[in-house]
């Protein structure tokens, strides 16, 4: 090891003699004359690799984290060294048994687990009471996801491979102790051991084995290696209050958990609440969430919440969910005639219906799913009085108009490593209206690292009942437009706005992915938002730069973006059939925030923005999207539906 990790390896000596002296009395004695843990550097891939007589450890902690770490990997000198079995085919007879005697040698040595971050890559390293492991499979089992434990490696999806080869064959083996009893069970596995060593067991070898030094039938037992789902029945679970998240002890209760809730905007200022939710490893078939928030600003009961049901099946449709979500916040704010502060808001339901399909392919990180929602709105806005004594006109709280949106998507996504793409057809109707919107997301990878982002998007508009200036006046904010989508137009309130009415200052700058999506502000300019009652089309690019242009690592992009809409191709039109801005983009917090800085713009746009005034400039320069709809948790689990 290395110099500066000698506080954390003082001990390691200890560690490999305590792991040797445990598994040759569990298993038989260690067969070389020498076993040596060699520090390599840290990764996110796994915590060590094994090899005959030396392990590489890559795992940065030291204690019971590292004690647990070298212990697996040297016990696979017993597995994957001696009896080595076809791993690829046959993955749990090393991993699983191994993984068994990692489990075996902690729960005797500290008295519970760590689940340190072994070659499976994806285990935490919290400590947890003994039932977590099968908590995480439970989740696996509910959305039939998961695969037998005889499955060869080269099937098993990336969260199959450590749930199932690890946590699922260790928690068979500890099912075979339980059965034959542990005095039984250790001399069966020494005499598994003893015989079968350098001679590459099969699985029936195994049994075999187990059977003729046992005297009992391990039949059922056995099957169950070739089985999906749990390997005995669950117990009913008792409710429980928890706090925050639970991790631990999900197979015993079913938790419903409170914790903190905060909310900001610029009407109802700092929100102050607390969210009471059932959201847990093991997931339930009916899932809530509450969070009432008192606003600071406004005085108002605000908050957010949804109830859903959902039902898994192993057939085509994986998953169908039913369920209804609401908000309710404020949207702008004024002062009445007689100085008091008055709020307009929103009040949002959303019953909607889900269907996901399966995917054939374990191994897949695709994911398709139709979604059908009505959005149904109720606005309060503005009235707007004149004071005959001043001759100003002041505002004061309208009366609440309710309105509807209904929403057809068929969703589909591939996070795979090379090239991922995601595409949406949409088609939505109102009271006036039908829209029908087309986008595709296609990452175009670098050899080199990085790459570029291309999103291409269609909108198609159209009249119910034939066009008229009244729906035309009443549909404006449904229309699609070429520039950017500020918080008025965001129709479904699908998303989240510090400042949603909001024209001058920073909060005024922000803006959302949706139709066209060119990164430029022209809310000033009616005429040139590329806004159409017909159709728009529309292409978004966004590169990385070569870490060698700069000085120092910054998520640093280029973007450009370019479209058309139905009445620049009309004969008498104004402006250019095509328009287009460029700039530098500012990626953060994994894409959750983008800053955009327009550098290039079309004839008409440069124009048209030399006309604004100074103090007016920033209009031309930065804008910023949260892009919270498209953070996931797909690092964890890429091949969950999550």
């Amino acid at each position: 090891f290395h110099p500066w990790e000698e506080k954390n390896w003082n001990e390691s000596i200890s560690y490999i003699k305590d792991g040797i002296t445990r598994y040759s009395s569990w298993l038989g004695d260690y067969p070389y004359s020498i076993a040596t843990a060699v520090s390599g550097d840290e990764n996110e891939v796994s915590g060590g690799m094994e090899y005959p007589t030396i392990t590489l450890i890559t795992l940065a902690e030291g204690g019971q984290e590292l004690d647990i770490t070298i212990v697996h990997e040297l016990g696979h000198n017993w597995f994957y060294g001696v009896l080595a079995s076809n791993e690829r085919k046959h993955a749990w007879l090393d991993e699983g048994m191994n993984t068994y005697y990692q489990n075996r040698y902690e729960k005797e040595k500290y008295g519970n687990y760590s689940l340190v971050e072994t070659t499976a890559g994806m285990l935490s390293r919290n400590k947890t009471p003994d039932d977590a492991l099968e908590s995480l499979l439970h989740a696996m089992f509910r959305m039939y996801r998961d695969q037998p434990i005889e499955t060869p490696a080269d099937e098993f999806s990336f969260s199959n491979y450590g749930m199932i080869v690890y946590m699922k064959a260790s928690i068979w083996m500890k099912k075979l102790e339980d059965e034959l009893g542990t005095p039984m069970f250790d001399s069966v596995m020494r005499a598994y051991f003893r015989e079968w060593g350098f001679r590459h067991p099969y699985p029936e070898d195994f049994k075999n084995t187990v059977e003729k030094h046992s005297g009992k039938s391990i039949e059922p037992l056995y099957n169950l290696l070739f089985k999906t789902g749990p390997l005995s029945i669950p117990q009913k679970k008792s409710p429980k209050l928890n706090a925050f998240f639970p991790l631990n002890g999900t197979t015993r209760h079913q938790f419903i958990s409170v914790l903190p809730a905060l909310g900001v905007n610029m009407y109802d200022k700092l929100m102050l609440g607390a969210m009471v939710h059932n959201y847990q490893l093991a997931l339930s078939r009916v899932r809530f969430m509450a969070a009432p928030l008192y606003a600071t600003g406004s005085k108002k009961l605000n908050g957010i919440g949804q109830l859903s049901f959902h039902q898994y099946s192993p057939g085509k449709i994986n998953e169908w969910s039913l369920g209804i979500n609401g908000a309710t916040f404020s949207t702008n704010q004024g002062v009445d005639s007689n100085g008091a502060k008055v709020f307009s808001g929103v009040s949002r339901l959303v019953p909607a219906f889900r269907l996901h399909l399966k995917n054939r392919d374990y191994r897949s990180l695709a994911h398709t799913w139709l979604d059908l929602k009505s959005f149904i709105i109720t606005e309060q806005g503005f009235n707007y009085v004149v004071k005959q004594s001043e001759g100003i006109s002041y505002p004061e709280e309208g009366a609440r108009k309710t309105r509807y949106v209904n929403q057809l998507s068929l969703n589909s996504e591939n996070h795979r490593a090379l090239y991922p793409y995601r595409y949406q057809l949409q088609l939505q109707q109102g009271k006036e209206f039908l829209r029908a919107a087309a986008t595709l997301h296609y990452f175009f990878n670098y050899a080199v690292g990085g790459g570029m982002n291309m999103r291409v998007a269609a909108v198609k508009f159209g009249y119910i009942g034939g066009k008229t200036p009244a729906k035309e006046a009443n549909t404006l904010n449904y229309q699609p437009k070429l520039t950017a989508v500020r918080g008025n137009e965001d129709y479904t309130y699908s998303n989240y706005f510090v400042g949603r009415n909001e024209f001058e200052g920073a909060a005024s700058q922000q803006i959302m992915e949706r139709d066209g999506n060119l990164k430029i502000r022209t809310d000033i300019f009616q005429d040139l938002q590329g806004r159409s009652d017909d159709w728009i089309a529309a292409v978004n690019l966004s590169t990385t730069i070569p870490k060698k242009l700069l000085p120092i690592p910054v998520p640093l992009k280029v973007f450009a973006d370019a479209g058309t809409y139905a009445d620049a191709w009309k004969k008498e039109a104004s402006v250019s059939r095509f328009l287009y801005v460029a700039g530098l983009q500012l990626s953060l917090f994994h894409d959750l925030l983008n800053v955009y800085a327009p550098l290039i713009y079309s004839r008409e746009f440069s124009n048209s923005l030399k006309t604004v005034p100074e103090e007016n400039k920033l209009l031309r320069k930065i804008s910023f999207s949260i892009n919270i709809q498209n953070f996931s948790l797909r690092k964890i689990a890429p091949d969950l539906p999550l």
